[in-house]
């Protein structure tokens, strides 16, 4: 990328550029828009850490139906739908910069019989998230950025002004090309090696709507 080109996509650095949504799920084709949890290149988190998030979220107050518990747990099912960078998150204990990345996944189902009169599509994303919290060095920090200006550079959206929401990159023609590079930068810098903590939240709603509402939240570090 030229100078030019890098020196236009910082200035015009916004909101959508730091913070990217991938769309709701909704059509089976669409399932390879997102990232699963462990692929040929990375893994973004263990099927051991994620047992050991499975373990920590059982609770008393919190009852999800076993159906739907099976596929909620399935680490299979488990999709990227969001990511977002911070090139300096501070707190009162430290006084360095920390960049991090963050990703949340969430599990991604076909519904079944009984909840199609509410689901009417293909997919859906059950109402369950896991915040995955990677560490990035100053070094690292300064490649994400430049990744991030090189697909801003390269499918130029206009995001300017606009409220944060689905990426307008994949409402477009190249919708599956800038997921792919996404994706693979994603894999480049969201690693278990630097995985920090992970935040899981789920509710005991189950999508047919019968259950009384309860949500569980757990927070570990890894």
């Amino acid at each position: 990328m030229s100078h030019t080109q890098d020196a236009k996509a910082s200035l015009n650095f916004n909101l959508h550029d730091a913070s990217i949504l991938y769309p709701p799920p909704s059509k089976l084709g669409d399932l390879g828009l997102y990232l699963a949890l462990s692929n040929g290149k990375a893994t973004l988190l263990s099927p051991s850490a994620f047992k050991a998030i499975k373990r920590s979220s059982s609770h008393p107050d919190v009852t999800i139906s076993s159906e739907l518990s099976t596929r909620v747990f399935d680490y299979t099912n488990w999709r990227v739908v969001a990511f977002r960078l911070d090139p300096c998150q501070k707190s009162s204990r430290a006084a360095d910069c920390q960049g991090q990345i963050r990703l949340v996944a969430q599990p991604i189902l076909k519904p079944l019989a009984g909840e199609k009169p509410l689901i009417s599509h293909e997919l859906f994303a059950a109402d369950f998230a896991m915040h995955l919290i990677f560490n990035l060095s100053p070094e690292k920090v300064r490649e994400a950025i430049q990744g991030l200006n090189e697909l801003k550079v390269k499918y130029s959206p206009s995001t300017q002004g606009l409220p944060l929401g689905v990426h307008p990159a994949f409402l477009g023609a190249k919708r599956d090309e800038f997921a792919g590079k996404l994706n693979s930068f994603n894999q480049s810098f969201a690693q278990e090696q630097n995985l920090s903590m992970t935040a899981f939240l789920g509710s005991a709603v189950a999508v047919t709507g019968t259950q009384p509402f309860k949500w569980s939240f757990i927070a570990l570090k890894m």
